[in-house]
């Protein structure tokens, strides 16, 4: 730097003649001509000597910061030519700079002040937002953080509505600042003939039309968020998918986002407190009856699995179905399988009660009618609807002893429709074919002269699963699982059949423990259960007990049969 002081000192004769020439050229338009040449000359000299890079960026940067680069120019002059001894060139090209500044001195002397204040404002202006996106920035990572920690409804929504603001208020800061650079661009480079180009393209990107632009680009962008999600659940990428199914929240915290992420939360997470939160929030956010009343069937249904949520189930419940009631009067062809969804739900509700078995059958009863009706004018839809209920039917059934030749005819109905579907569509409707023998072998199992056939249709349901868990194993090795354990409990109560029992056992427990390390909130309710079968039946060792409490931490004990399973380890564990 003191090499590059020195030799601009010594150029100070220059300075007044370029006084000189400023006075006898400042009105002539050959005087810019020429100065606005030698920077075309200059930069096509430099490119064709190949100079240096860095110089050639900086030369072409002129325009953005010439001050930076007449700087960074004489250095590089000075340190090329020091080497061949030859200053003569040194002083010329400070002269051209020279000549250059002064030129885009006067050119800015020219603007009008009113102009003037317009540039400085704008770089007032950039300034400003660069301090507000790094206010914006840091307001969204803390209110992220909150959200973590927010447990009810409302401060939840009121958080993930302000991120979604300041979200968007960022996107369109720094659109503007883009606008706002662009536009000073063309100022530095264009001086006074610029302005109309910079407030053209000012006006062209309307802040206004931007926002609006930006929310629909938010909105698509949610999309994508929603559609990563179910691509990372498809290949068990748990921790991606939650991820992904808060991103879309926050770029549009909507009632399908709310109800999407809040089923993914209950069925792949079992963090049951964070799913009825955006389930609930789900429901505050929608007006449509009918979006209303699916909220509500799943809210009762995952309310159903709380022993101590009953209350609330059966009122969503009732709720959805006099939505459901009301929707039909006005269009019956649309409205009435949901009808009947609702009244199968709301049986197989009832139907855990004892005091309700009534209520459950007229449930049940009245949905078959309706699907029965629905499967005549299009059985290709429906049927599979009928057999659902037939099998809901023959479950209730078979647990009253008085009832058994009902259950039986239900079950064989039931799997009769599920094999007239499967041949037409194996991919879609085997599962069901080998739900309904699971049901009908477990049925069997309970009659001592039905023990053959029990084994068939137990043998038969496995067969499948393990056919369909090739295909897809991450789908249908829990119901392998499920079928060999099954299988197992069949032959423990053969004692000619202990060794197959226990080698079903074996299997099933080694597919539960594999799916509950890679999704221990899912499976290890199902992984629990099989270890305590193994002490209780098995003889197993004791410390499976220890696993198994350990498995059933995420769990309340409210959550399904978890209380009553924790409660029969301790016990289990007292007997030692």
């Amino acid at each position: 730097m003191s090499k590059i002081t020195t030799k601009l000192d010594n150029s100070m004769p220059i300075f007044e003649r370029l006084a000189k020439i400023k006075k006898l050229f400042s009105s002539s338009t050959t005087f810019w001509t020429v100065t606005r040449i030698f920077p075309v000359f200059i930069i096509s000299q430099f490119i064709a000597l190949a100079w240096n890079e860095k110089f050639s960026e900086n030369v072409m940067g002129f325009f953005k910061d010439a001050p930076e680069w007449s700087k960074s120019f004489i250095e590089l002059c000075i340190a090329y030519f020091e080497k061949s001894g030859d200053w003569l060139y040194v002083g010329i090209s400070i002269f051209i700079i020279i000549l250059l500044l002064i030129g885009k001195y006067f050119d800015t002397k020219s603007i009008p002040s009113e102009e003037l204040k317009k540039i400085s404002d704008t770089q007032e202006k950039i300034l400003e937002n660069k301090n507000t996106e790094n206010y914006l920035v840091k307001r969204i990572e803390q209110l992220e953080v909150q959200l973590l920690q927010s447990i009810s409804v409302q401060e939840t929504e009121r958080l993930i509505d302000e991120v979604s603001s300041l979200k968007l208020e960022l996107l369109a800061l720094q659109i503007n600042d883009k606008v706002i650079n662009e536009a000073q661009t063309i100022i530095e480079s264009e001086a006074k003939e610029g302005v109309p180009k910079a407030l053209e393209l000012i006006e062209k990107n309307n802040p206004n039309r931007q926002i609006v632009k930006l929310r629909e680009q938010m909105q698509k962008q949610a999309k994508i968020s929603r559609y990563k999600a179910s691509l990372y659940e498809w290949i068990n990428q748990w921790e991606k998918a939650d991820t992904s199914y808060q991103e879309a929240i926050e770029f549009a915290p909507n009632n399908d986002n709310y109800f999407e992420y809040a089923y993914f939360l209950q069925v792949h997470r079992a963090d049951f407190k964070k799913a009825d939160k955006f389930y609930r929030m789900a429901l505050d956010k929608t007006e449509s009856l009918v979006k209303k009343a699916t909220i509500l069937n799943n809210l009762a249904n995952f309310h159903a699995e709380d022993s101590t949520k009953r209350t609330e189930a059966l009122s969503e419940y009732e709720e959805a179905l006099k939505i459901y009631r009301a929707l039909v009067k006005e269009n019956p062809k649309v409205y009435l399988p949901d009808v009947a969804m609702t009244l199968n739900n709301l049986a197989n509700f009832h139907s855990d009660d004892s005091t309700k078995r009534t209520e459950a059958l007229s449930e049940y009863e009245e949905a078959l009618k309706i699907r029965r009706a629905l499967a005549k004018e299009n059985p290709k839809v429906y049927l599979p609807d009928v057999a659902m209920t037939l099998n809901n039917l023959g479950l209730f059934h078979a647990e009253d002893s008085t009832k058994r030749t009902e259950a039986l005819s239900e079950y064989e109905e039931a799997l009769k429709i599920y094999r007239a579907l499967a041949k037409e569509n194996p991919k879609v409707y085997l599962p069901y074919v080998a739900g309904s023998l699971n049901n009908l072998a477990n049925f069997y199992s309970k009659d001592s002269t039905k023990r053959t056939e029990a084994l068939s249709e137990y043998e038969e349901a496995l067969k499948i699963y393990r056919a369909l868990a090739k295909e897809n194993p991450k789908v249908y090795l829990p119901y392998v699982a499920g079928s060999l354990n099954n299988l197992g409990l069949f032959h423990a109560e053969d004692s000619t059949k202990c060794t197959e029992a226990l080698s079903e056992y074996e299997e099933a427990l080694k597919i539960y423990r594999a799916l509950a390390k890679e999704n221990p909130k899912v499976y290890g309710e199902d992984c629990a259960k099989t270890l305590v079968m193994g002490v209780y039946l098995f003889g197993a060792n004791k410390m499976q007990l220890d696993e198994a409490l350990e498995l059933l931490e995420p769990y309340p004990d409210n959550y399904g049969s978890v209380g009553g399973l924790r409660q029969m380890i301790l016990q289990l564990k007292e007997a030692r």
